[in-house]
């Protein structure tokens, strides 16, 4: 009875029976550490446990096989940049020989040739992998499938049988990974494979190589005139500590110029390469640099055109710097598996105190991934979420991670398509910011439940100075919720709970709460089909709020009598 889900499909199912074995008692709770249903007599012997009831499993479940899915991604992710990696080490070890010895001076060869080089040595490596990555990608199909059918799954059994289905996944996956090749062993056989066929292209390419140093057509690089300025002061200033670049396109081989001179200044602390256009080209060439960069604490590489690769190129070079106070990188496009390839190196950020991913094309899974490298982040006191796409569950696993962060004070979480059941998980973890001043949370869907949890949550924030919680379909009793709450925010200066459809009801109520907001400055109430009653309600208290110099109030039923109160 105490054996583990994982096995005879047929077995699991059958001690999984939703009827206690010892007791003959109904099995109403799923204990996930012992991974058993129980009963109400075997309460005494799971102490401690974490209980689940029949409503609460789905979204255990969920979460166990996404988990398993980011695992299984960061595999291949890994699998891939490891194959780059040998690729890398290679090839420059053997172009750097046939520089040598054709000619000292030779620093760069011809593009053509190393690209010959480049596909051979990729080719040489990807023949291994890819006996084991389309395995790992099958299994990835299976839970992503697995993941569908829970959504039809209507009874306590259909549910514990998709989570014995994940463990026999789960121990197809291990099957698999213990055929792959330990690191050393693939690196060498990697080697080994094709050095042989690299050695014969450089010989067949020799002669090629010697006609183009005798024309003097080597490969320079193409630095822009105002970069080429840029160099020329960084070279000036060999303690340099603040270099700002932002707003300045890059173009051709501006990345690499800079990436040769910054790694030579130690000094640099603060880095500001705001829209920039460098792409993924651009920011690989300049990653190793900055890892070289140690006493780096502000770096900037927001609106830069960053996807997958080149966060792929960059988590190694982030990992090195453990001086980092503040990242920001929103408005690239590294999406969840970009997030999967940055997480383990932001869990070493531990100096951080600002984070901006606002904008970076994330989901629930890039948020699985991330959760726990946010929980290490104890310094943080901004965090900026915006307009991702995380939904319930990826708000869900970042409540537990946020809850660390007692130091809080900016967290903007605004465009994130989050339910009531997220805002729910997000509002236990709110009320723990004490110092929060910012809470950014418009533009998801939390409806009714979700303003009333969120209305108990901040409660506890006295610090507060600045809401935002427009168009979340809160309606009339999720405005009466909030404003409860809202009346206790003695340091409020600005409150936007606009395009929520609260009418008269909810703006009655918020004319109470906003009446004891003697510091407020900025009112924002549009869209939310208030009428006459409601309108002169909040007109009488906004009489009273005299440092308030901006009311936003369009797009409501005011008629004469409203409009006079208002004047």
């Amino acid at each position: 009875y105490q054996r583990r889900v994982h096995g005879d499909l047929q077995e699991d199912m059958e001690a999984l029976m939703p009827i206690c074995k010892e007791h003959g008692k109904e099995c109403l709770l799923y204990c996930t550490q012992c991974k058993r249903v129980i009963c109400p007599n075997c309460m005494q012997f799971h102490e401690g446990h974490i209980k689940l009831t029949e409503k609460e499993l789905p979204k255990f479940v969920k979460q166990e096989a996404y988990k398993l899915l980011v695992e299984e991604k960061a595999k291949i992710m890994k699998m891939r940049s490891d194959e780059l990696t040998v690729e890398e080490i290679v090839v420059n070890n053997y172009i750097k020989s046939m520089t040598e010895d054709i000619k000292r001076s030779l620093t760069n060869l011809e593009e053509a040739i190393i690209s010959s080089i480049q596909k051979e040595a990729r080719n040489a490596i990807f023949a291994q992998n890819d006996k084991v990555v389309p395995q790992y990608v099958a299994k990835n199909n299976e839970i992503s499938t697995l993941l569908e059918e829970l959504k039809n799954a209507t009874t306590f059994k259909d549910i514990l049988l998709k989570y014995a289905q994940l463990g026999k996944i789960k121990s197809d996956i291990d099957g698999i990974t213990a055929k792959v090749p330990k690191e050393e062993e693939k690196m060498s056989g990697g080697v080994n494979c094709f050095v042989g066929k690299i050695k014969s292209i450089l010989g067949s390419a020799s002669v090629q190589i010697a006609h183009l140093i005798t024309k003097d057509e080597r490969h320079t690089i193409k630095v822009s005139e105002k970069m080429s300025k840029h160099i020329e002061a960084i070279k000036k200033d060999p303690k340099i500590s603040k270099l700002e670049l932002d707003n300045e396109p890059m173009q051709d081989d501006d990345s690499i110029a800079l990436a040769k001179e910054i790694k030579e200044h130690k000094s640099l602390a603060h880095l500001d390469l705001l829209a920039n256009n460098m792409g993924n080209e651009g920011v690989t060439a300049l990653a190793p640099a900055l890892g070289e960069l140690k006493s780096l604490t502000y770096l900037d590489i927001r609106s830069n055109e960053i996807g997958i690769e080149g966060a792929i190129a960059l988590a190694p070079a982030m990992k090195e710097l453990q001086s980092l106070k503040i990242l920001y990188m929103g408005n690239n496009n590294i999406g969840n598996e970009g997030a999967i390839a940055l997480a383990p190196a932001m869990k070493e950020l531990k100096s951080l105190t600002a984070l901006d991913i606002y904008k970076i094309g994330i989901e629930s899974e890039g948020m699985i991934a991330l959760a726990p490298a946010i929980k290490d982040l104890k310094a943080l006191t901004e965090f900026v979420l915006s307009v991702n796409n995380i939904g319930n569950e990826g708000a869900i696993a970042l409540a537990p991670a946020i809850r660390e962060l007692k130091l809080l004070a900016n967290f903007c979480i605004d465009g994130n398509n989050i339910g009531n059941e997220g805002a729910i998980a997000l509002a236990s973890a709110i009320k723990e910011f004490k110092f929060l001043n910012r809470l950014a949370i418009d533009h998801n869907n939390i409806g009714i439940e979700g303003a009333i949890a969120l209305a108990s949550a901040i409660k506890e924030c006295k610090s507060l100075t600045i809401l935002y919680i427009e168009d979340n379909n809160i309606g009339p009793e999720g405005a009466t919720a909030l404003a409860t709450a809202i009346k206790e925010l003695k340091l409020l200066v600005e409150l936007d709970i606009g395009n929520n459809n609260i009418r008269n009801e909810g703006a009655i109520a918020l004319a109470a709460a906003i009446k004891e907001l003697k510091l407020l400055t900025i009112l924002a109430i549009p869209y939310n089909n208030i009428g006459n009653e409601g309108i002169m309600t909040l007109a009488g208290a906004i009489k009273e709020l005299k440092t308030l110099t901006n009311l936003f109030m369009t797009n409501n039923c005011i008629g004469d009598e409203g409009a006079i109160a208002l004047a």
